[in-house]
């Protein structure tokens, strides 16, 4: 059977364009997964790769503080936005058994060197110690003040107790 172009059918063109168009989806798909998996292992990881938050409180020597390193989208998403900054570094002083008095993406929590940021080693670090405690808004009569003084001295030592059971 000889080939011409005047022997082709309708059915012939339409399921030439098919395939043709499905195997151009076919070689689109996969230039795409493979720009995916470009840009995360190599852009993603050589720009935002190798964070790590590290708390510590350089006051108290017995603070056993806490370093987390970041995935590279995290540490995008906490470095590019404040808020997420805030969020993620107070759920992590929080897992410490600690609270932060001042906000940490403030330029006071910068001025007062709570948070350090050192763009060349990539490390974020929270020193608690710089941690002010707030200033009480309200004054409590002397009574009320040897109460609550009494009370916080209470909490101190079960917290001490239990970290020594621990």
């Amino acid at each position: 059977m000889d080939f011409n172009i005047t022997t082709l059918t309708l059915n012939d063109v339409v399921e030439g364009l098919f395939i043709g168009t499905l195997y151009d989806v076919f070689k689109l798909l996969l230039a795409l997964i493979f720009l995916k998996f470009l840009y995360e292992k190599f852009y993603m990881q050589r720009k935002w790769g190798g964070w790590k938050i590290k708390v510590l409180n350089s006051a108290d020597k017995e603070f056993e503080g806490t370093e987390r390193v970041l995935t590279p989208s995290k540490a995008r998403a906490i470095l590019e936005d404040d808020g997420e900054f805030s969020i993620y570094v107070k759920g992590i002083v929080a897992s410490t058994n600690s609270w932060l008095n001042v906000d940490i993406a403030s330029k006071k929590a910068k001025k007062i060197e709570l948070v350090k940021r050192d763009d060349i080693q990539r490390v974020i670090c929270i020193d608690l110690a710089n941690n002010r405690p707030p200033k009480p808004s309200v004054k409590f009569s002397k009574k009320t003040q040897e109460q609550i003084d009494h009370i916080e001295s209470m909490i101190r030592e079960l917290k001490e107790e239990i970290h020594q059971d621990t």
